[in-house]
């Protein structure tokens, strides 16, 4: 019994030593010093994903900047500060995805519901501390 508990022992040993440099050499060859890679998070991923695609500027996306008095440039930005609201998101939406993004600005808190078609964004409602009316 003594020597199934020393050689298993031996082996799982082995095993977390192999492992480790496996995951070592992994890393320094394709991981290291690399920045283009989205990041892991899911919330990371869809701000990438909206940070790459095209902003489709269709009137309403515009009517809700004019509001807000910001380009859609600033606005993308001033993603990496915020926040994804998955329990208001709409990720399985066919056949756009939408998500609920909560941005932080000087002097108020914006949330809009940003919808993701093949490569392009749009802006489909905003929460805005003043009160905006586009149709």
């Amino acid at each position: 019994m003594a020597g199934w508990k020393k050689g298993f022992g031996r082996r799982l040993r082995y095993y977390l030593i192999g492992l480790g440099l496996g995951t070592l050499v992994a890393w320094g060859m394709l991981w290291r010093g690399r920045n283009d890679l989205p990041g892991f998070w899911p919330q990371q991923q869809i701000k990438d994903e909206i940070g790459r695609a095209f902003f489709a500027g269709d009137s309403l996306s515009l009517c809700f900047f004019d509001c807000l008095g910001i380009a859609p440039k600033a606005w993308v930005d001033a993603l990496p500060e915020a926040q994804v609201l998955f329990s208001k998101s709409e990720p399985r939406r066919e056949p756009h995805r939408r998500y609920y993004i909560q941005t932080q600005r000087p002097g108020d808190t914006t949330a809009a519901l940003i919808e993701i078609r093949d490569s392009t964004w749009a802006l489909v409602h905003i929460e805005a501390g003043q009160s905006c009316i586009c149709e």
